[in-house]
């Protein structure tokens, strides 16, 4: 699927988080003004299957995540967000 805002491709499952960062940047969050973990977009386990988990890993080129449970997924995921910051 096609961001409405930046019109890269991304898969179904993880549409919805990107096109909320691009959404942020139209509406001129300031990334630079607080580097706090509150502008990190973390996902919660209630929010997604593990195969959704998994296809966020495959979409952040995460790798070793095949055999971890919903809940390693998402620490996952959310240690590799944080460290992008």
């Amino acid at each position: 699927m096609k961001c409405k805002y930046c019109g890269e491709e991304y898969s179904e499952n993880v549409i919805r988080l990107h096109e909320n960062r691009c959404n942020e940047k139209e509406v001129g969050v300031d990334e630079d003004a607080d580097s706090s973990n509150s502008d990190i977009e973390l996902v919660n386990a209630d929010d997604y299957s593990v195969k959704e988990l998994k296809q966020i890993c495959r979409d952040e080129d995460l790798s070793g995540y095949s055999r971890k449970n919903q809940d390693e997924l998402v620490e996952m995921i959310n240690d590799h967000r944080r460290s992008d910051v």
